[in-house]
């Protein structure tokens, strides 16, 4: 039996929020399920999602190694991210191939998100009530980043937008969301500047 660790909560309102593109799925869940690093079944992943989560998170560890590699030598450095972009590529083929083929799939949508949380619409919003606990999956665009997230609903509004607090969400997670927006701040800076 798996431990059982206490809910953290992070805040969509304590950290810097912006507008992307995403697939998401939510489904209601119970906390203790939660506590004990379940998945539920509704969620379960294709095994091109399961293949790209594994690539960044493999990714996300090697950093720290490509690093000290690109300090003693640059050209296998240039080299080792030329096959991880060669591998990249592949995992987004076989993804965008997998969607295609996906009856449950889901309709990409603008949506707000933080380190500390996210909002999105549902139609299913009636469903959910404030403070209810759910299980996340999303996938951010144009990169496919993979996140499999828990969370507790804050806000519900009558255009069926619901607003997320995430429980117990992994550092490397909470990092690759950072990342994400930083990245969408830099380039709407440039749009502005091509204005």
């Amino acid at each position: 039996m798996k431990k059982i660790s206490p809910l953290t909560t992070t805040h969509y309102n304590d950290y810097f929020q912006i507008q992307s593109l995403a697939k998401i799925r939510c489904v209601a869940f119970d906390e203790q399920s939660i506590c004990t690093q379940q998945w539920p079944n509704e969620l379960q992943k294709s095994a091109s999602q399961t293949l790209l989560e594994s690539l960044r998170s493999i990714e996300f560890e090697a950093k720290p190694i490509l690093h000290a590699i690109s300090e003693k030598n640059r050209q296998i450095e240039q080299y080792l991210q030329t096959i991880n972009r060669r591998i990249e590529l592949i995992a987004l083929h076989l993804s965008h191939d997998d969607g295609e083929n996906d009856t449950n799939q889901t309709q990409t949508q603008t949506i707000k998100i933080s380190e500390g949380g996210i909002e999105f619409s549902n139609q299913d919003s009636h469903v959910f009530a404030v403070g209810n606990t759910v299980a996340l999956e999303l996938i951010l665009q144009p990169a496919h980043i993979p996140l499999s997230l828990y969370g507790k609903i804050t806000s519900t509004t009558r255009d069926n937008r619901l607003t997320i607090d995430f429980i117990n969400a992994p550092d490397a997670d909470r990092q690759k969301i950072a990342k994400h927006v930083i990245q969408r701040q830099l380039q709407d800076k440039r749009k502005l500047k091509e204005k």
